[in-house]
């Protein structure tokens, strides 16, 4: 049974119950059609920025002075129930009112406060019959955990697509102080950044960089690999200039690489903005491997798998921010008791109320609490209180560390991340799709399939493959040698 009903819409209140110079429209629906269906359905009708903007939906009974308003499945229930009784259409109008989003309230978030703002990108080849490229941007949260920001579908990866993804992100995320993009170094995602973001820096990821270095110098790989990831991660000049020194005696052709890729790309000390704990781009790698399986499917389903895939994390993210009001996300928690562990060791001096002096391990540092800074790099860097800190900390008493966390890790900010839901897709049949998108002729891509039986895996480099060698002897249980040739247990006579 469809049910046609008047829309009233870009009007005012005059009145509690009055509602003036408004325009009008109707739509038609099913008896059983839910509340976001409903929203969905009237949001396609008046011209209304859906980006922007939210709509109330509101309804006056005969014989009531107030409001009755629908905001959810109850509420759709019984106004059917209440149209049911009434034939024509002019009965029971629905009044349409226009609200900013929450998602402006978001874009507005004073980063100021300790927000991090590093966003990966990354692409995924499709497996199904028809190829395209899956390509997504996501960030950390607070708690340490994925929260992911857009994602689509492109044909393939080149400067067009990604300059079309940056400028869709650019419009629902926008553009934010201490704001960074990392990816690989894929020339078609630097352009596609300096042309849509050309204030925001491009920062690359560690681990594809180092694989860069592997293949152009093969040699000094395993030499090298300790003295680079210490290198990005090192928290001082001197620890960095240092390291550099030492990956100079060993090829000085791999300071020339990176150099030329930029020092401010790759290593926290150098980089011109907070990257915090974002050094790779394995957060969306894990997204890339957590729809391995789905990346098979029509494009449809797809798309589908992943809108489930991402709203039951931040389902799962927003249930536990309710709840982690007094406390930091659990992996924040285990860093401070890891670290206040290690401070038990150290010994604290004193120089003013805010000024000490710690020493570890025959090194001295210096404390700034008022400045929340360490001469060691970490405690402004990562804005939570490193084992220095913690040190100078339990020196004056203080128990409660959370005044000296950043705003990024509270509770509050946490929960802000998570206050935008992403709402369910309607059922195929109430779809309320427009004319234009009916009367477009959409022939299939072209396909040639390739000769072979299809690759379920990537090719992985020679470097990634692992062999295990599980032989041992079977007298003293070490590898490389067996019972008979085994020299640990002197032989029998």
């Amino acid at each position: 049974m469809n049910i046609s009903i008047l829309l009233r819409h870009s009007g005012i209140w005059v009145s509690d119950v009055n509602y003036e110079g408004y325009k009008v429209d109707g739509i038609v629906v099913g008896h059983f059609m839910s509340f976001v269906n409903l929203k969905m359905l009237i949001l396609s009708e008046p011209e209304i920025d859906t980006v922007t903007k939210d709509i109330e939906i509101r309804y006056i009974v005969e014989g009531s002075s107030c409001l009755l308003k629908i905001k959810n499945d109850m509420a759709v229930k019984l106004y059917f129930e209440v149209k049911k009784n009434a034939s024509e259409i002019s009965m029971y109008p629905l009044c349409i009112d226009t609200t900013d989003k929450i998602v402006g309230e978001i874009r507005n978030f004073d980063c100021s406060s300790g927000e991090v703002v590093c966003v990966e990108v990354d692409a995924a080849h499709l497996g199904g019959a028809y190829k395209g490229s899956f390509v997504s941007a996501s960030t950390l949260d607070g708690a340490g955990c994925i929260l992911p920001l857009e994602y689509g579908v492109v044909d393939t990866e080149n400067d067009y697509s990604w300059t079309w993804f940056f400028e869709h992100f650019k419009n629902a995320f926008g553009e934010r102080e201490n704001m960074c993009i990392i990816s690989d170094r894929n020339e078609c995602i630097i352009k596609s950044v300096s042309i849509v973001y050309p204030n925001v820096p491009h920062c690359a990821c560690i681990w594809h960089l180092w694989k860069n270095v592997c293949s152009s110098f093969k040699r000094s790989k395993k030499t090298l690999i300790d003295m680079f990831y210490s290198m990005a991660k090192a928290y001082r000049k001197e620890d960095f200039d240092k390291l550099m020194a030492k990956v100079v005696k060993v090829d000085h052709r791999v300071k020339d690489y990176l150099e030329e890729a930029g020092y401010e790309k790759w290593s926290r000390v150098h980089s011109t903005i907070n990257r915090g704990r974002m050094m790779t781009s394995n957060i969306t790698e894990c997204i890339n491997g957590c729809l391995v399986d789905a990346r098979k499917l029509t494009i449809i389903d797809f798309l589908e798998e992943a809108r489930l895939l991402f709203g039951s994390w931040n389902y799962k993210n927003r249930e536990i921010a309710s709840y982690t009001k007094d406390t930091l996300g659990r992996r924040f928690e285990e860093i401070l008791i890891v670290n206040a562990s290690k401070s038990s060791k150290m010994k604290v001096i004193p120089s003013f109320e805010y000024i000490f002096t710690v020493h570890e391990a025959r090194k001295r540092y210096i404390v700034y609490l008022q400045k929340k800074t360490c001469t060691c790099g970490r405690f402004q860097h990562d804005e939570i209180p490193r084992t220095h800190a913690i040190a100078t900390l339990k020196h004056k008493n203080v128990t409660n560390l959370h005044p000296y966390f950043s705003d990024y890790y509270r509770s509050y900010a946490l929960e802000k991340r998570y206050e935008v839901v992403m709402v369910p897709m309607p059922d195929k049949e109430d779809w309320n799709v427009p004319e234009y998108v009916l009367d477009e002729i959409v022939w299939p891509p072209r396909y040639r399939r390739l000769a072979g039986r299809p690759k379920k895996r990537r090719k992985k480099n020679a470097d990634e493959k692992i062999t295990v060698n599980n032989n041992c002897c079977g007298q003293c249980g070490q590898e490389g040698h067996n019972r008979r040739t085994c020299t640990f247990f002197p032989k029998e006579n």
